[in-house]
């Protein structure tokens, strides 16, 4: 199992063998597991087998809370975290996002915001944004305080029409 973890030079070099033991000693001591995890040999292994370990007493709910500070502390070190160093296993690669489409004022296509921006860019009263979108009045002028923040000029006419002019200025 140990095998399909890998580990960079870097992230073997983060920890020393007298702290990996230590944190393997509390990790023991804690008694997560049947069986106790072994603190000898080389680095790089026992660096493995850790990981492997903390990794699977961390996913048991009945662990929570019982891991030791020390086997935390090691642990992240080995795996800080927000780190673009990740653990290496035979999975698939992660599936690329697709652009989404955007309407004229920045909303996603297909939703309601999306809808009140077209009605804006043609001009619309805020009752009538509301009644197409049933919903409540203070909803549109969220929406149009919204396309303000991004960035454009939205005028209200004597007829409480509203409508994009532009950019801000």
């Amino acid at each position: 199992m140990a095998k399909e973890l890998k580990l960079t030079k870097e992230q073997i070099e983060s920890v020393s063998i007298g702290d990996l033991r230590s944190a393997v000693k509390a990790f023991n001591d804690a008694k997560l597991q049947d069986e106790k995890l072994k603190g000898g040999g080389a680095k790089e292994e026992v660096m493995k087998n850790f990981t492997l370990a903390v990794d699977a007493a961390g996913k048991k709910k009945a662990n929570k809370g019982k891991i030791p500070k020390k086997t935390v502390e090691i642990y992240m070190l080995i795996w800080p975290p927000k780190s673009s160093t990740k653990a290496t296993t035979t999975t698939a690669p992660a599936k690329k996002k697709e652009p989404v489409a955007v309407s004229c004022y920045g909303h996603r296509e297909g939703t309601q915001a999306a809808g009140l921006d077209e009605m804006l860019k043609k001009g619309a009263t805020l009752e009538a944004m509301a009644d197409k979108f049933s919903t409540p009045k203070t909803r549109v002028q969220s929406h149009i305080a919204d396309v303000k923040r991004r960035g454009w000029e939205v005028d209200k006419n004597d007829k409480g029409v509203y409508k994009v002019t532009g950019p801000a200025k």
